[in-house]
């Protein structure tokens, strides 16, 4: 049975990470540092190799069902199946004790819509706890890249994170506008959207056949740059007074399967997401014609343009600009959904590439048509590592380590754990939040497209 794509799960300072494309890592980390102690082959068992120095002051350990003991070098081998749960438990010379802090099922990779002429995979992730009465909350994770290249397993951390809060966590791919070399064109608007609004009404299709146990009133969507997009849209489009904005809500809704059950979301976290299409495009251009350089700052004026399959003009009444306007999660904003639906907008406020005020132009207009402050908030972290560049980097352990975790730099315990301070209140009926930060409130939120 290959291994393609799957993600098993370890612990807070264990991750083993598989794939069925030459190869992953094993990882240890304890106390901020970080050492290789295995590569994973594509195929159907895992094999380890190490350095006794790499247990990292641990005299054993149990890496299941594999034990390790200081002195030990390997290399071993032992078969994996989708169903295997493998976890660490270390010794340390003073005889304390370092386990897993949090445990998950791990289902393989699976195709969650297609049909004749293209298979669209999400990796789930099940929680190891006993499930509240109304079953469990559920998250679906959407990652970025421009619409135009990446993949599921950039959300590595959040699924993980998301097991351990109790969540059933899910992480999709979608169609892209372009391969990786941006020369082939894979799928185009509003495809990306359509695909994840397939992928909520597949969880609640699995929860009426008994796969999974789904409070199906409580699912969230959370995504990182295009991702932010998606999950805004899906926070948006459920149903709409405005014919024309109805009009496109049925379009993202004509595809493929469990047509049948209800694509809503409950919550919605939009990390560096953008809102305005036409604004963005025209945002993008101005910083390319004027030659000022901004990290990945082509890839997503590019991103953008292969959405629509042609830039927009000056005239937003044009033809060629409608499609970035009636297809902006700004333009789904009505009365009803700024009074019913839940935000949290992060932004780093060193992002040149996706400005804050991008949240800030959103966050005002569902705050004039009767959003709260509870219910819309905007946070927007400082420090060199807020820039938009080092959310591409999720695709990077060591970046992703520096982003995500609690162990290295300012930016990086905030994420998760605004994520789903937001999350816990609004899905799981938590206390009220307790940021990072304090959120900006509508005077100090500026919406206003930075000068070039």
């Amino acid at each position: 049975m290959p291994l393609h794509g799957m993600r098993l799960l370890g612990a807070t300072a264990l991750t083993l990470l598989l794939n069925g494309c030459g190869g992953a890592d094993f990882w240890i980390d304890e106390s901020g540092s970080k050492a290789k102690l295995a590569t994973i082959d594509s195929g159907d068992s895992v094999t380890f190799s190490w350095d006794p120095k790499e247990l990292n002051g641990f005299s054993s350990a149990r890496i299941q069902p594999l034990d390790v003991a200081v002195g030990d070098t390997g290399p071993a081998s032992f078969p994996v199946t989708y169903s295997d749960f493998y976890y660490f438990e270390g010794t340390r010379p003073d005889g304390s004790v370092k386990t897993s802090q949090s445990k998950a099922e791990v289902v393989a990779l699976q195709e969650y819509c297609g049909d004749s002429q293209i298979s669209l995979n999400a990796d789930l992730w099940l929680p190891d706890t006993e499930a509240p009465a109304e079953g469990y909350p559920a998250v679906v994770f959407m990652h970025g890249g421009s619409w135009r290249d990446r993949d599921y397993s950039d959300m590595f951390q959040f699924l993980h994170r998301a097991a351990r809060e109790g969540y059933i966590g899910v992480s999709i791919d979608y169609r892209l506008s372009a391969d990786g070399d941006g020369d082939t064109v894979l799928g185009q608007w509003p495809n990306h959207i359509q695909d994840a609004k397939c992928a909520v009404r597949w969880l609640r299709a699995l929860d009426a056949v008994g796969e999974i146990n789904l409070n199906t009133d409580a699912i969230g969507a959370v995504g990182v740059s295009a991702g932010g997009n998606l999950a805004l849209l899906l926070g948006l489009t459920d149903e709409s007074t405005d014919p024309v904005a109805q009009e496109r809500i049925d379009t993202y809704r004509d595809t493929m399967q469990h047509q049948s059950r209800d694509d809503s979301v409950q919550a919605v976290v939009a990390i560096a997401g953008i809102s305005d299409f036409y604004r963005t495009w025209h945002y993008l251009a101005d910083l390319k014609q004027n030659n000022i350089s901004v990290p990945a700052r082509d890839h997503a004026l590019d991103g953008v343009e292969l959405l629509f399959g042609a830039p927009p003009t000056d005239n937003p009444n044009d033809a060629a600009s409608l499609p970035y306007i009636h297809n902006s999660p700004y333009f789904f904003v009505d009365a009803q959904t700024a009074a019913s639906q839940s935000f949290l907008l992060i932004h780093g406020s060193a992002d040149r590439l996706v400005p804050v005020s991008e949240a800030c132009h959103l966050a005002h207009r569902l705050w004039d048509l009767g959003g709260s402050a509870a219910d819309v908030s905007v946070l927007a972290y400082a420090g060199e590592n807020s820039s938009h560049y080092s959310y591409q980097q999720v695709r990077n352990m060591s970046t992703l380590q520096k982003l995500l975790t609690k162990n290295l730099g300012d930016y990086a315990k905030p994420v998760l754990d605004d994520t789903f301070a937001f999350l816990n209140r609004k899905l799981k009926g938590g206390a009220a939040p307790v940021y990072s930060e304090a959120p900006l409130s509508p005077g100090e939120c500026d919406p206003s497209v930075p000068a070039i």
